[in-house]
């Protein structure tokens, strides 16, 4: 086994066989999903010059690639569209986020057909939009009043998409109860001893309130 397939095994050590098999098998398929699966190699990697090293903290998504943006509904339920994935979160080097960004819109903005100029045109967009709105100190949010285009229709959708609607994607309704729907890709079906355990843990959580 080479060195990168070694820190990857490492990574994933005691992962169930099953869902990892899920994982190996959609990364194997496609380089930007490679780069979505392999988050610590990608930092591991970073080249030790000072723009990527030495630059100021800041909070991160720690993990900023381009499926890791989305729509949903703020506590007003209004519809916004930003970062909604912080699995990866860290107090690091501000121009991480940055790196990681251009590095999956190089790779992930191939289903696009787009030509080298045309992806390199969007990554210095990219940048300049963000120098100018941290030297402006505005950080602004996109809601369906100032999104266009595709970022627009969604959150179109997403506002006329009530909750039950969402729900009945994602799960089955019997009986007046509903249950996820086991589909093979959003929700798997538990394992031996997965519910024994969720139970568990949710009595903790609940005693834990309740001092």
């Amino acid at each position: 086994m080479n060195d990168t397939a070694q820190l990857i095994a490492d990574f994933n050590a005691g992962r169930d066989p099953e869902r990892l098999a899920i994982k190996y098998r959609n990364m194997r398929a496609d380089v930007f999903v490679f780069l979505r699966g392999t988050c610590h190699l990608f930092y591991r990697r970073l080249p030790e010059v000072a723009v990527l090293q030495q630059a100021p903290l800041t909070w991160l998504c720690g993990d900023l690639h381009l499926q890791n943006f989305g729509s949903y509904k703020d506590q007003n339920r209004d519809v916004r569209f930003d970062i909604n994935d912080y699995d990866e979160a860290a107090l690091a080097p501000c121009t991480w986020d940055l790196v990681r960004l251009l590095t999956s819109m190089h790779f992930g903005l191939h289903h696009f057909q787009l030509s080298d100029n045309q992806n390199s045109d969007l990554e210095k967009r990219y940048l300049a939009v963000y120098a100018r709105t941290v030297i402006e100190n505005a950080p602004a949010t996109l809601d369906g009043n100032s999104a266009s285009g595709l970022i627009h229709e969604l959150l179109k959708h997403a506002a006329e998409r009530s909750r039950a609607k969402f729900l009945d994607t994602r799960t089955v309704l019997t009986d007046g109860q509903r249950r996820l729907k086991v589909d093979g890709e959003k929700a798997l079906p538990l394992l031996d001893g997965d519910r024994q355990r969720i139970d568990a843990l949710w009595q903790h959580l609940v005693t834990a309130s309740a001092d």
